[in-house]
């Protein structure tokens, strides 16, 4: 693992910072300030000055004030990806994507989880646990090969400041532990864990802070750290380090474990499904069984019909005009209505904060015709919910003069399909 500081961090190696700190969880923090463009230029992200204010229009003539994590990784792999990477920076980078809600089975129509499964399996020698706990957090097809790699790995490391090594297979051999095809000896596991308590110093680190920080996350699988290791003074050695030394490597560590979770949480389950299309909406809200007809659903604006919406939709035969206009409002809230209800049944008085307004004479009147023809409409003065559906008719909720208005009789004529003799 990487050791270096805030202040010995070189040009390459911040981004890399950043990817961890996404990878924490931290999705939603703020990356960017006001001084992104000397930020940026200190990651090699700009060939100009930072104190050039010619350039790309994001940089900073127009700075922005959050750039979103998904954006960062963007940049940043976007940028390196033409060079050769190895496969633990796209690990690092996968780790990243999936805190910031990408996907990584998609980059540009790249699935750099293959890339990373392929990168894997052409080293025989050595196989670093990070990248397998990576696949297996990125929901790659796990096998007892991956679980003899990762055994070996830990097994290997034989060297004192390794531990941290030995800390990521445990966390590795613990993923593939939760899946349903593979089955850990839960022995081996508690051998491993065992073996790094041994390695705590009477001051609660194991080696140094960030590598107590590894440990504690390995220890946190079963609850391991009840026995045989001092909790207290590990999580006191790591905010000791943190208070004295604040860095991005230095929070990419310590964060988890203040909040009780390890690298065995980075996964995508925090993410907010993608909203539906207004197609897949609608789809999902006409789904019903029985007979359904095509109808039209249209929204227009002004005597001339300045603005039109329309929507092609297909709904139960037995539906009503008014269940129409409801499931629209419900797929986009822009759509809402309002009635008036007289007699117990509703009438439109507004659509889209458009409201009927008698001191200009304009109202919602709504028409039917037949989809896709030129024949005029015909106004419906009942309520929508007593007016069933028809094949292949399209509704119209329409906001105009009303009748009565000179303006609307000067406009009647220059609109297909509508006639004077309609209004009298």
């Amino acid at each position: 693992m990487s050791t270096l500081s805030g202040k010995m961090m070189t040009e390459s190696s911040i981004p890399l910072t950043v990817l961890r700190l996404l990878a924490t969880l931290l999705s939603g923090m703020s990356i960017l300030s006001g001084k992104c463009r000397l930020w940026l230029h200190g990651l090699g992200l700009l060939n100009s000055s930072p104190l050039d204010r010619t350039g790309p229009p994001w940089t900073c003539t127009s700075p922005p004030e959050d750039l979103e994590p998904a954006s960062l990784v963007t940049l940043f792999l976007g940028r390196r990806w033409e060079n050769k990477m190895n496969s633990q920076k796209l690990a690092l980078y996968i780790h990243a994507m999936l805190a910031a809600c990408m996907n990584p089975r998609d980059f540009f129509g790249k699935n750099l989880v293959l890339e990373l499964r392929r990168m894997t399996e052409e080293n025989a020698n050595y196989t670093n646990p990070f990248q397998i706990l990576v696949l297996c957090n990125a929901g790659d097809t796990m096998t007892s090969k991956d679980v003899e790699k990762v055994t070996a790995a830990f097994n290997s490391q034989h060297r004192p400041f390794w531990t941290g090594t030995k800390a990521l297979a445990i966390l590795a051999i613990a993923c593939l532990s939760s899946k349903p095809n593979l089955v850990a000896d839960e022995k081996i596991l508690n051998v491993m864990q065992q073996e790094l308590k041994s390695r705590q110093l009477k001051n609660g680190t194991v080696d140094n802070s960030r590598t107590t920080a590894l440990v504690v996350q390995a220890l946190l699988v079963h609850d391991s750290y009840n026995k045989d290791f001092n909790m207290d003074l590990a999580i006191h050695s790591i905010l000791d380090s943190v208070k004295g030394n604040i860095s991005q490597l230095n929070a990419y560590y310590a964060l988890p474990v203040l909040s009780n979770k390890s690298l065995l949480n980075i996964s995508s389950v925090h993410c907010k499904k993608a909203p539906d299309s207004e197609m897949e909406a609608l789809e999902k809200v006409l789904d019903v069984d029985g007979e359904v007809i095509s109808v039209q659903y249209s929204i227009w604006i002004g005597d001339k019909v300045e603005l039109a919406r329309t929507w092609q939709l297909k709904a139960p035969l037995n539906n009503s005009i008014y269940d129409i206009v409801e499931t629209i409002a419900k797929i986009d809230n822009r759509q809402k209505v309002e009635y008036n209800v007289m007699e117990g049944k509703p009438f439109v008085t507004s659509l889209a904060g458009l409201e009927d307004d008698p001191e200009t004479g304009t109202f919602w009147f709504l028409h039917v015709k037949t989809m896709n023809s030129d024949e005029e409409t015909q106004i419906i003065e009942q309520s929508p919910v007593d007016v069933r559906l028809k094949p292949n008719q399209e509704i119209i909720l329409w906001y105009k003069s009303g009748s009565w208005n000179p303006h609307l009789r000067a406009a009647e004529s220059k609109i297909p399909g509508i006639t004077k003799s309609r209004w009298r």
